[in-house]
């Protein structure tokens, strides 16, 4: 738009009052003590032309703000809280408050995670710490009768945890035939009248014949009543008598002392089955066998002995130089162990779904014992029996089969299980041994094996992580009895 061409020539104007008050209505003037001066609507219009530019810059600067704003609130946020994969969150405003409160559930997840941790090590240990120290610096002359000394000590272990558990085992062939021999000369001589049985007729010896059976029955059902269930070292997995030998090496010593921590918690179990309950009530009739076996790479022969629980052949033993260093399987001597910290903080790895349903394999946090269990289980028993066990320590099944039993052929043998049907039942068992405590307590042979430090990551010497004199955190000497 043009602007108005005002050209006033005041020398030449005779000014009329009210011609003046006319012009300045029409042309927005103001008479002020004789000067003509342009009103204000004018004036700003002219003003503004040259502030247009201006606000126009300042509101395209105001718009990009906003589009920014838009951006962000659009943006992917990505999240962390421990021991959780990172999470993505779309349309979040990032500001203060979404900060702090993101603090403050961190501290919160964390403190948690701290609790939780302390205490399912303390849960998972129990105050447990080898019978005997096993780690000793390489040429102690400690470590030529260490095997003798923990396999002594292992053998008054298993003996003690029988007897705790209440276990028992059946009346022995010989004290029965000693039994009745003196109570089949009693009823000759005071039912029959008879000194010999030769003097008896064919009624009399069947009749004698069917009282010293019934005999034995109510003997063994009288034996039956004083425990909890049947078992003895074999069938718990103790290690048998012909491997006490001076050739074993530390890492074979370690699995039978973490076979032992293995059957204490399945025998916990199973007399929590059956309670106050002796074999003839109580759910947990035997326990035929149990096996552990440690998954790892390469991993030894069973603690007990047997064959893996995968079914395949345990490696061979390995060779003794006579140095008294640890070879490792394949006959070459055992580095010192330089493998990975444990972290508490990482991650699991990815599930393995090939070994077991849980997809849990060992770790950097944890070991994993697979551990079968054969047992003779009241039948309708069988799912109160797998839920005690699934109570204890980490435990899950994983696998469970079922055959029937004959209670009276095994009665013939001196078992007697009661009136109820029974079952034959094998329990493939998954155990977690979280590596925070059991680590420090390894002998170095068994870190390489399964390349750990047995230390906590960042930690110099962990609680009860054994002293750099070789020897084990509040343990006796390696060569001495332990009391």
């Amino acid at each position: 738009m043009a602007k108005p061409n005002l050209k006033l020539d005041l020398k030449g104007l005779k000014l009329n009052p009210q011609q003046a008050k006319a012009i300045a209505g029409k042309y927005g003037l103001v008479i002020v003590g004789g000067l003509v001066l342009v009103a204000a609507p004018i004036a700003a219009y002219i003003v503004a032309d040259g502030m247009n530019s201006s606000l126009a810059s300042d509101a395209s600067a105001r718009a990009g703000k906003l589009s920014d704003l838009k951006a962000i609130g659009a943006a992917e946020v990505s999240l962390t809280l421990p021991g959780q994969e990172p999470f993505s969150q779309q349309n979040v405003v990032i500001n203060q408050k979404v900060l702090d409160q993101y603090k403050q559930r961190l501290d919160s997840v964390s403190k948690q995670s701290v609790v939780t941790r302390e205490y399912a090590v303390k849960h998972n240990r129990k105050d447990r710490e080898p019978f005997v120290g096993m780690r000793l610096a390489k040429g102690d002359p400690a470590l030529k009768e260490l095997p003798l000394t923990v396999f002594d000590r292992l053998k008054q272990e298993y003996a003690s945890l029988l007897s705790t558990m209440g276990a028992g085992a059946p009346y022995t062939e010989a004290d029965m035939v000693a039994e009745l021999s003196r109570r089949r000369s009693q009823l000759i001589d005071a039912e029959f009248g008879a000194k010999t049985e030769s003097e008896l007729s064919p009624e009399e010896r069947a009749s004698l014949g069917t009282k010293l059976a019934d005999e034995r029955l109510a003997r063994y059902c009288e034996h039956a009543r004083q425990f909890s269930f049947y078992a003895d070292a074999e069938s718990i997995g103790a290690p048998d008598a012909s491997r006490r030998t001076t050739k074993l090496k530390p890492i074979d010593l370690f699995l039978m002392q973490w076979n032992f921590w293995v059957a204490e918690d399945v025998l916990s179990a199973l007399k929590a089955a059956n309670g106050e309950k002796d074999v003839l009530q109580g759910p947990v009739k035997r326990i035929l066998s149990m096996t552990s076996t440690l998954q790892a790479p390469a991993a030894a022969a069973p603690a007990d002995g047997a064959a893996p629980a995968d079914g395949g052949e345990p490696p061979a033993a390995p060779v003794d130089d006579g140095s008294g260093a640890v070879p490792s399987a394949d006959g070459a001597v055992a580095a010192a162990p330089t493998g990975e910290p444990i972290n508490p903080d990482a991650a699991l790895p990815a599930a393995d779904y090939s070994k077991s349903f849980t997809g849990r394999t060992t770790n950097q946090l944890f070991d994993i014992i697979t551990c079968e269990v054969r047992l003779v289980v009241q039948t309708s028993a069988i799912p109160q029996v797998i839920d005690e066990l699934a109570k204890r320590n980490f435990i899950t099944v994983t696998d469970v089969k079922i055959r029937p039993v004959d209670s009276f052929a095994a009665a013939e043998d001196g078992f007697i299980y009661g009136a109820a049907p029974v079952s034959a039942v094998s329990l493939k068992l998954e155990t977690i041994w979280l590596r925070e405590w059991t680590g420090p307590f390894m002998p170095d042979d068994l870190r390489s094996r399964l390349n750990t430090s047995g230390t906590l990551l960042g930690a110099g010497a962990p609680s009860g992580d054994a002293p750099t004199d070789g020897s084990d955190p509040a343990a006796a000497p390696a060569d001495a009895p332990q009391g």
